[in-house]
């Protein structure tokens, strides 16, 4: 994930997104300590996940992920392929048409009789 990858767009994040994405990365970073102590959990996994979350809104997580990036690259290989797909998935469903919309029916052109 390079840096312009991380950061987010000129524009300021509404607060409840921000809010959101920081409370999202908290949770992901608690499951992966936890998940160091279990074995059924993938601890670094979730914690790489949460860093990763956290570091588009907090300059200190940031900072450790460029430190991971440089530690550890052929991971953050994956993860930025990873981070491609699920960006990908998510445009895709936000360009989904609505039903009405990949019906040609918009409602406007009823007949009535």
């Amino acid at each position: 994930m390079s840096r312009e990858s991380i950061v987010s767009s000129d524009k300021p994040a509404h607060p409840v997104w921000r809010l959101t994405k920081i409370v999202a990365g908290l949770a992901l970073f608690a499951l992966g300590v936890i998940g160091l102590f279990l074995p059924i959990l993938q601890g670094v996994l979730f914690m790489f996940l949460g860093l990763a979350i956290l570091a588009t809104e907090n300059r200190h997580a940031r900072d450790v992920v460029e430190a991971l990036k440089r530690r550890h690259p052929g991971l953050w290989e994956k993860a930025e392929h990873l981070q491609a797909r699920i960006a990908k998935a998510l445009r895709r469903t936000r360009e989904k048409p609505s039903p009405e919309e990949a019906s040609g029916d918009e409602g406007t052109s009823r007949k009535t009789h």
